[in-house]
């Protein structure tokens, strides 16, 4: 950039350290490329000049002469900021240097302290530090540290390589006779070390791993030139694009004869990362850091004769021993690659000696630029509402303005607060005992059960969602003249405690929690705390084991069933013709929100004021109220916005608000907490596996076909038998997360693949309680948008030895509700199908209200998954399109029907189809997959949630507040459109104000896609009412200015204040959005590393009130299901139960290279939603199911490797998430299929 010649190809590479959760990452990549060279022009009309950015406001208009300035004249330049060379703080040295003299007087002065160089300090992300340092040293501006070159060699300091590497890899490439790989040439290069004497020391690599480099500093890396003979090729194979640790690195060294016959002259270097310790360190005990057996075996022979490769791979198979430990990928899948890659390098040095066909495999995958194109459409006369802008917030937040619970400044004697959690997944707590903690400067105390006032329950029972109570379990600690005494308070297990009491109910439940001055003093302090266990045991983490070893205990006796089918017994259906048995598994999600659970409680002088990242006021206040024993009106609960939520700051943040709160209280100081990644991750749920596992019991009967869409009418019709099918289920070696499981029995489907009869059995894996529940939930789910007249299932709950699962984007839900509807004129028809397709227990008359009556049943994510595998799986039956069998099983008048033909003919579905198989057929090691899938989403409401408009006289301007929570999705952003829109004033005229326990009291949850529009609707009461009230002073003052008018109103005495309460009973009106999507992926089969190449995405979001944000909801969602279904995988501890993937160096979200090269989506034109807000709909969870199809259309690809693997076509179970190693295991490829 600062040569100015940046390209959008490395603008995108250069985004491979960052991670987002709610956007997909498509537009913070567009707005970024619109300032390089060579940006797309309709980029580059999106965005203006830094120079313009002060004629922006808000609402998106050139404000030259705008009042309000968003820059100062007086801000100053940051380079004139002076940064002092020690910067002393309560903890830590800090230090800056300029030279490496300046280093060495510093080691001379620190002692023995440990200490940390400091360049761009990532690898704090990768291993966590064993001891802190107490001192830091900032090398980054050390100039004899940095590259030089010359045409004898390059030296390459290390601070700045991670700044200079593609000038360094262009300086040394002139030639394409060696390609180096900076990441893979430590066996080529040799270091130089300096010691403390400041002594230069030159050694080699394996020299360089042996010495302890205390107080010493590397200060060169020298790499050689190496004659053209020499061949060199590196690769990296990661769970996901960038950004992540290797599962197997390798590099390959070859000095060939220049007789071009590829004879191996001398002895080659072959180098493997990932395999086992011993291939990566150097220690007195062993020397080998290379496949030296290998590297023996091809002295001296013809590197591309196939009999040298059949030999090379089974000296691999002997040398290649790969270790397993968790969560690392399975030995297998580690030894198959050690193979696979040094294959692909064999085949791309070969080059004219490869056939055609397998030429591929000699290739890595290549990533074009990401594009992205989005379609809506607009109405201008509508404007603001429906108009596409960037939200309200959005010049805040890209500054760093905007703010955060832990962004609030700290309060002269604020405290910190940290959870201490149980070290073991099952058994009974003897004692706690906290003094090795309480004995460290600035650890304040430790709470206990005992010092609660009031309950130790922090979840009010009952509530709209929670199930059961919730109980804290406290240590009580009392200080008697000294000494510490310790009593732990019983109770009974039943109630399932989250904080642990006696009985621990998974790994990582919190027993107390520790006050200290710092954060980082108190996540110490909370590890020193010391607990004593009895009837240690080990957890029950899988729900197969509870089902399998019929653990009735375990079992939670709540067994909901939707029957809407006879058993084939009693229809008398016929002969069983095929039977298939099979899994079927789709795991946990953990939300990963940039913010974690954060808190900052505040005592005031009558109560206390919480500060929190949560998604319900409501809960939180009670939560509190009934662990101080104090009234809710001495609690206030403040929320300006929230760093992300997707469910798990429903009823989480509750634990570290009521824990602070008691610590805040009994000091009077303000207490804060801010999680860690980690310990959010072990003591919080995640989304409930559903399903876990599928044993599917499919009986499938083939009746003559009766037309699209049709059922068989007859049972005495003869049936075709199909070929006996089994499934089995892909395992990771004691490493899966808990599961839900369902048993399924489908019953005659004609030869078009439409379903006769359905039976499932489905059991949810709910961890250590039934709070945020979901298993019964899952009945309406698997119906989506097929006719299920035939189908009959049954859900049951499972308790294991987990976390309590936690609602995340797309949950299950199901209620039933009551509401009220006026036929408007000209719509009864709208009425009378949408009352039919909902099943509606009323007659609908023009102008009557009525009451209608109907289950709230969302099919959602899970529901989507399982129904979706089981037509693929019936697809693969009958031998046809997926697609095609898909559409067979919905009703001819579905709306859903529409998007289908919409997307075929938008996508090229059929050209590309012929265009994928014609590429499958060409390459043996490359392979495409095509999946098409839909969506349909019960979208209902629930609870209540207000809005208050305020007008102020003096300038007319307008505030909101509403009940919901602003966590990205928009929500204030659409309140603003719609109350400038139907007060008829400019959207600049109107701020949202942060929401709060005192104008939102008893609010429900945001969540669930439906706030923005209840909240939009309160606010539009609240304007019509306000309205109402200014229509006499309008009329007395004939067409006045919007000032005149309330200044009018004002000194008349209006009230210009209007509050209003959304009621899911009075206001709600349920709907259903639709959606479908089309995906293409190509995937390498030698290392199941995959490329999504397109996306097409259209979705139902009737007349949208923000097309910007809901364009916006719709690619973060799908992004976010991409993740779930590929490589998003949460791993316990087979004994401990101790959640293993616990950040973000072993939990993997999809990146900014891991989302689809071109990606396009459209919000569905021509359609409006009479039940919605200003005939809107809901746009913030739905796409999220349709994640899916990228899943179906790798398994597609992979069907194609595994017939070419030589195996049948027959249907075989591969769970999600699709990681690389499934996708490589599962392809099925062996060393005996390489050839050249």
């Amino acid at each position: 950039m600062q040569e100015g010649n940046l390209t959008t190809k490395k603008l995108e590479e250069s985004f491979a350290g960052n991670t987002c959760r709610c956007t997909g990452y498509r537009p913070i990549l567009d707005a970024f490329k619109s300032l390089c060279v060579d940006a797309p022009l309709e980029l580059k009309n999106k965005c203006l000049d830094i120079e313009d950015l002060q004629k922006i406001n808000r609402c998106c208009k050139q404000c030259v002469t705008c009042k309000k300035k968003l820059n100062s004249d007086d801000d100053d330049d940051l380079g004139a900021i002076s940064i002092p060379g020690f910067i002393p703080s309560e903890t830590t040295q800090w230090f800056r240097v300029k030279t490496i003299e300046e280093i060495f007087n510093i080691f001379s002065s620190i002692g023995n302290i440990p200490y940390q160089l400091v360049a761009g300090n990532t690898a704090h992300g990768a291993i966590r530090n064993v001891v802190e340092p107490e001192a830091l040293i900032d090398i980054t501006d050390v100039e004899e540290l940095r590259i030089k070159s010359s045409q004898q060699e390059v030296t390459i300091g290390p601070p700045p390589l991670q700044f200079t590497r593609p000038r360094f890899r262009t300086s040394i490439s002139p030639s394409s006779a060696v390609e180096l790989n900076t990441t893979s040439a430590l066996a080529n290069y040799a270091t130089k070390a300096v010691d403390s004497s400041v002594h230069a020391v030159r050694m080699s690599a394996v020299e360089f791993m042996k010495i302890d480099m205390n107080h010493k500093l590397v200060t060169q890396v020298t790499l050689r030139p190496l004659e053209q003979t020499y061949k060199f090729m590196s690769y990296k194979i990661m769970p996901r694009a960038k950004n992540v640790h290797a599962i197997v690195n390798a590099g390959f060294l070859f000095n060939l004869s220049s007789d071009g016959n590829g004879t191996v002259v001398g002895r080659p270097n072959i180098v493997y990362g990932g395999i086992h310790p011993s291939f990566m360190v150097h220690t007195p005990q062993k020397d080998k850091v290379h496949a030296t057996a290998t590297e023996s075996y091809l002295n001296g022979k013809c590197l591309f004769a196939q009999e040298t490769l059949n030999g090379l791979m089974e000296s691999l198979e002997q040398e290649i021993q790969p270790d397993h430990v968790l969560p690392d990928m399975t030995p297998k899948y580690r030894k198959e690659l050690t193979k696979s890659l040094i294959y692909k390098c064999l085949l791309n040095l070969a080059a004219g000696k490869v056939k055609s066909e397998n030429k591929s495999g000699g290739t890595i995958l290549q990533r074009n630029v990401s594009s992205g194109v989005q379609t809506f459409q607009t109405d201008t006369s509508l404007y603001p509402v429906n108009q596409p802008i960037p939200k309200i917030e959005a010049l805040v937040q890209c500054a760093g303005e905007a703010e955060y619970i832990n962004d609030r400044p700290l309060i002269p004697g604020e405290l910190f607060g940290a959870f201490v959690k149980t070290t073991i997944g099952n058994g009974t707590i003897l004692s706690i005992d906290p003094s090795d903690a309480l004995s460290v400067p600035g650890v304040v105390k430790f709470y206990g059960a005992e010092d609660i006032p009031g309950k130790n329950s922090v979840i009010p029972y009952p509530t709209v969602f929670t199930l059961e109570k919730e109980e804290v379990m406290i240590v009580l600690i009392v200080s008697t003249e000294g000494n510490l005494n310790v009593m732990i308070l019983t109770m009974d297990c039943r109630n399932l405690p989250l904080f642990c009491s006696g009985k621990v109910l998974y790994w990582g439940q919190p027993v107390g929690i520790i006050i200290a001055a710092t954060r980082e003093l108190a996540n110490r302090a909370a590890s020193k705390v010391k607990i004593e266990y009895s009837n240690v045991s080990k957890p029950v983490i899988h729900l197969s084991e509870v089902i399998d070893n019929k653990h009735e205990s375990w079992r939670i006796n709540s067994e909901q069933e939707k029957r809407t089918a006879v058993s084939p017994e009693e229809s008398n259906s016929g002969p069983t013709t095929h039977v298939a048995k099979g899994t079927f598994k789709l795991g946990l999600q953990y939300h990963l929100t940039m913010e974690t659970i954060t808190v900052q409680c505040v005592p005031t002088e009558d109560g206390i004021q919480i500060f929190a990242s949560t998604m319900w006021m409501d809960l939180l206040q009670r939560g509190v109220s009934d662990v101080l024993a104090i009234p809710q009106n001495s609690i206030d609960v403040v929320v300006r916005r929230m760093g992300g939520g997707y469910g798990i700051k429903i009823t989480r943040p509750n634990f570290s608000a009521a824990a602070c709160s008691l610590a805040a209280m009994d000091l009077g100081k303000p207490v804060r907490m801010v999680m860690t990644m980690e310990a959010n991750m072990e003591v919080f749920g995640k989304r409930a596996e559903y399903p876990e596992a599928v044993r599917c019991t499919c009986v499938l009967h083939v009746w003559p076909h009766s037309g699209k869409g049709g059922l068989a009418r007859t049972a005495s019709q003869s049936a075709s038998p199909i070929k006996r099918l089994f499934l089995t289920l892909s395992r990771r070696e004691a490493s899966d997360a808990r599961h839900f499981r369902f048993s399924t029995r489908v019953a005659g489907v004609d030869e078009s693949g439409t379903i006769q009869y359905l039976k499932a059995d489905l059991y949810e894996n709910v961890g250590s309680s039934t709070n945020d529940p979901n298993g019964d939930l899952a009945l309406s789910g698997i119906k989506n948008c097929y006719d299920e007249s035939k189908w009959s299932v049954m859900a049951k709950d499972v308790r294991t030895n987990t976390p309590s699962s936690a609602y995340m984007r797309g949950p299950e839900e199901k209620e039933r509700w009551n509401w009220k509807a006026t036929i408007q004129e000209g719509d009864p028809d709208i009425y009378q199908r949408e009352k039919e397709r909902w099943n509606w227990k009323a007659t609908i008359q023009e102008g009557d209200p009525d009451i209608y009556q109907r289950e709230k049943e969302r099919c959602t994510n899970e529901g989507i998954a399982s129904i979706e595998y089981i037509m693929e799986h019936i697809a693969n039956i009958v031998k046809k399109d997926p697609t095609e069998v898909r559409t067979n099983n919905i009703p001819e008048d579905s709306p859903i029907l529409v998007l289908f033909d919409a997307i075929k003919k938008s996508g090229d579905y059929d050209k590309r189809r012929i265009s994928v198989n014609e590429f499958n057929k060409a390459n043996r090691w490359m392979k495409k997959g095509m999946s098409l899938i839909p969506m349909q989403f019960d979208m209902p409401y629930f609870g209540s949630f207000h809005a208050i408009v305020s007008i102020y006289g003096g300038d007319g301007t307008v505030t909101v507040s509403h009940g919901g929570i602003e966590g990205g999705q928009g929500i204030n952003t659409k309140v603003a459109q719609v109350c400038a829109y139907i007060l008829g004033v400019p959207l600049d005229l109107v701020s949202i104000k942060p929401s709060n326990t005192l104008t939102a009291a008893n609010d429900i949850a945001t969540g669930g896609s439906i706030t923005s529009e209840s909240c939009c609707y309160a606010t539009i009461q609240c304007c019509k009412i306000l309205l109402e009230r200014l229509a006499p002073v309008r009329a007395k003052l004939k067409n006045p200015t919007w000032q005149n008018l309330i200044m009018t109103a004002y000194t008349d005495g209006l009230d210009l204040v209007a509050s209003y309460m959304f009621s899911a009973t009075d206001d709600g009106k349920p709907y259903i959005v639709y959606g479908v999507a089309l995906c293409e992926v190509v995937i390498d089969i030698l290392t199941g590393q995959y490329l999504i190449v397109r996306v097409d995405l259209i979705e139902d979001a009737g007349k949208s009130l923000s097309p910007e944000i809901d364009i916006g909801q719709v690619e973060g969602a799908f992004i976010m299901g991409l993740g779930l279904w590929t490589f998003e995988d949460i791993i316990f501890d087979p004994v401990t139960g101790q959640t293993l993937t616990n950040r973000t160096w072993n939990y993997y979200v999809p990146g900014a290279e891991d989302i689809p090269m071109d990606f396009r989506v459209e919000l569905q034109k021509n359609v409006s939603n009479p039940l919605g807000v200003l005939r809107s709909k809901a746009t913030g969870e739905p796409a999220l199911c349709m994640g899916a199809v990228v899943y179906f259309a790798l398994m597609n690809a992979i069907n194609d490797a595994r017939k070419e693997a030589g195996a049948s076509d027959d249907w075989y179970a591969m769970n999600p998430p699709l990681t690389v190693e499934k996708i490589f295991l599962n392809s099925l490829t062996t060393s005996q299929q390489f050839l050249f």
